[in-house]
């Protein structure tokens, strides 16, 4: 009979990505992890396998977790409009306060590890698909409602929203100031002027 987790599996998959994402796949050791997660090895060895699988654990639930609270912020939103306004004003504030060089775990997965690995650049394409996907909803809804343009492409606009969203984190990692990501953001929302 297996023995029961002496630790909470949640929070010690929260605490590794939360290692990955300051320090890098490359530049995280498994001592970085067992210390970070507050396991031995043995346990992290038996729960998610080796360094790379626990990776892409961490990526698989910040990428749900990402996914999920997007869709919530529009399902809620009255107007769809002002909610656009509102997310790209929390990536802006996210990306020039206190973690600026902490960027988006997923883009950081991607400039780091995507070109050379193809699980890695499969797991993330899903997740900027499925972006894309409830960005394009939330126009169609909005063109509904009168609040966007009725000739706009809810699908081009989309997928230019979620490039742009991306082009933010990556920017942040580059030092770009409050004012050029706030800038990006409001050519980008402009698309959606009715």
């Amino acid at each position: 009979m297996a023995r029961p987790k002496e630790f909470d599996v949640d929070k010690a998959l929260d605490a590794a990505m939360e290692t990955f994402w300051e320090k890098g796949y490359e530049a995280t050791s498994v001592c970085d992890l067992t210390e970070r997660m507050g396991v031995q090895k043995a346990s992290l060895y038996g729960t998610f396998g080796d360094k790379r699988q626990l990776f892409l654990a961490a990526l698989t639930k910040y990428a749900r977790d990402d996914h999920r609270e997007l869709k919530q912020h529009f399902a809620g939103a009255l107007s769809v409009k002002r909610a656009f306004r509102e997310l790209f004003a929390e990536i802006v504030q996210h990306t020039t306060s206190e973690r600026p060089q902490s960027g988006c775990f997923c883009v950081n997965a991607a400039t780091e590890l995507a070109q050379h690995d193809t699980e890695v650049a499969e797991l993330l394409d899903q997740h900027f698909r499925a972006v894309e996907r409830v960005l394009k909803a939330a126009i169609e809804r909005g063109q509904v409602a009168g609040e966007i343009r009725a000739r706009v492409d809810a699908g081009l606009v989309a997928k230019h929203l979620t490039v742009t969203l991306l082009g933010m984190a990556v920017a942040s990692k580059l030092g770009a100031g409050e004012r050029r990501i706030s800038d990006s953001a409001k050519v980008a929302l402009s698309l959606l002027d009715a």
